[in-house]
């Protein structure tokens, strides 16, 4: 009983400490390649402290949750294994021929660390429901440190608010994270405490996402709390000029409202859920209007921008080094310092800002593909076993595309710590969440329901027809 009781409360706490800790940029570095132009995180080996809460959580799940309430291994979570495995035997092979086999194997350590977080959150639906709740809480506490930067126009940090710090610098310094507007001008992008505006804006749209099914259920004072917290996270997101974030929230958010378009008879209408993004696009609008309708009209002068182009030729320089290296790529983590060489000379020195193909390059054909295979094999195997309808499949798939959507367009998701976490504690609770039943149309995606009970422990599980429990 000793034990159970300190699962019941510890889990909280384990949950919203590794929440909170995709919001700090402390890291530690132990060790670099040394290569010159290219940016420390793409070349050195740290811990940073998204790294510590992905730690904490395995070692949360092996060693003190032995009661906590867990399910057993769904067909969802042994894909993960599988693709998983697989990745990882792969990314142990790219260090044969890396240039700097310690990444490789710092790479590998980062993966096989995400995916134990994954199946220990997975499989803990409450725990799951914490870091949720974590995130929810970090949204709003980021919102007086992004209206600062807003309102100042600069780079504001945590630290630069006690005293001065070389981290705060204005939106008209070199190198500042702004947007660009009619005749040159500058506007700064809020990230809040992230080390980027894009993994800011990355961060939110998962978050809101993976809110969408507690959205649906509502309840008394609790929908109109969550609502606010929804249109927060929105305005943030808007504010961040993450068009790659901003994309990702409306498909991600679009497709779980098509899987859910037929609503009980007494379920209220989906339609509000459009009141927050239109508020929020509103509000920029009338704050930031000739930088941000700019930036997200696709006109061929923004296609011709220097980002873009420089986009498109990483794009060119990976599919060469694919090429070139199909089976083991140049070596995990290692596509920076493969830059440098010839053919290419330096001509750039940033990864390539589509994820699959940067795995591809980095470990190989057989390693982009296990890649895929972590964000939509599971719901496609959902699919195959279970043959449901289209509409009600697109809601398993909203935060699998959400993902997806983001890495196609900036590789953060992969190459740094925050990213990383995003990434597999995004995909862990919406696991846990469409199998433990916290959809929108009241069960689970197998009709069973996980009921918490004291001392952490599950009650019986009860087997109810899709028909009866109201599923599509």
């Amino acid at each position: 009983m000793k034990v159970a009781s300190l699962d019941w409360w510890l889990e909280p706490v384990v949950g919203l400490a590794a929440a909170a800790s995709v919001g700090s940029g402390w890291s530690i570095d132990f060790w670099s390649a040394g290569a010159p132009w290219v940016p420390s995180a793409y070349q050195d080996v740290s811990l940073g402290a998204s790294d510590l809460g992905l730690a904490v959580l395995v070692v949360y799940s092996c060693v003190v949750a032995t009661t906590a309430m867990r399910r057993r291994f769904t067909m969802r979570s042994k894909v993960m294994v599988v693709a998983g495995g697989a990745l990882l035997a792969c990314l142990a092979l790219s260090t044969i021929g890396a240039i700097a086999p310690l990444l490789s194997i710092a790479t590998t350590v980062d993966v096989g660390l995400g995916l134990a977080a994954y199946l220990a959150v997975a499989r803990r639906p409450r725990l799951a429901r914490w870091l949720l709740i974590g995130f929810g809480c970090l949204i709003l506490l980021e919102l007086p440190l992004s209206v600062l930067q807003e309102t100042s126009q600069s780079r504001l940090s945590l630290a630069s608010l006690i005293g001065p710090t070389s981290g705060s610098y204005s939106a008209s310094a070199a190198g500042a994270d702004v947007v660009f507007g009619p005749n040159g001008a500058r506007w700064q992008r809020a990230m809040g405490s992230f080390p980027h505006p894009n993994v800011f804006g990355g961060f939110l749209a998962v978050a809101l996402v993976l809110a969408l099914p507690y959205l649906a259920r509502g309840g008394r004072g609790r929908g109109a709390v969550l609502l606010t917290g929804w249109g927060v996270g929105w305005l943030e997101l808007v504010f961040s000029f993450s068009r790659a974030a901003l994309l990702a929230a409306v498909v991600g958010c679009c497709v779980w409202v098509i899987g859910h378009r037929r609503r009980a008879r007494g379920q209220p209408s989906l339609a509000w859920l459009l009141v927050p993004p239109m508020a929020a696009l509103a509000s920029g609008a009338a704050v930031a209007g000739p930088f941000l309708l700019p930036r997200l009209a696709p006109t061929s002068a923004i296609l011709s921008t220097t980002p873009v182009v420089g986009r498109l030729m990483l794009g060119q320089v990976a599919l060469s080094l694919i090429l070139t290296h199909p089976l083991f790529g140049v070596g995990a983590g290692n596509f920076s310092l493969a830059e440098l060489a010839p053919p290419f000379n330096a001509i750039a020195v940033d990864p390539v800002h589509v994820v699959p193909l940067l795995v591809t390059a980095e470990a190989g054909l057989p390693a982009g593909l296990a890649w895929l295979a972590l964000v939509v094999g599971g719901p496609i195997v959902d699919w195959r076993q279970r043959r449901q309808s289209g509409a009600s499949w697109c809601a398993w798939l909203a935060l699998p595309v959400a993902v997806l959507a983001v890495a196609l367009l900036d590789h953060y998701l992969w190459t740094l710590p925050a990213g990383r976490l995003v990434f597999w504690l995004g995909l862990a609770i919406w696991t846990a969440e469409e199998e433990g039943g916290a959809r929108g149309d009241g069960g689970g995606q197998n009709g069973v329901r996980l009921r918490d009970c004291p001392g952490g422990r599950t009650q019986s599980l009860t087997n109810v027809p899709a028909s009866a429990s109201g599923g599509n």
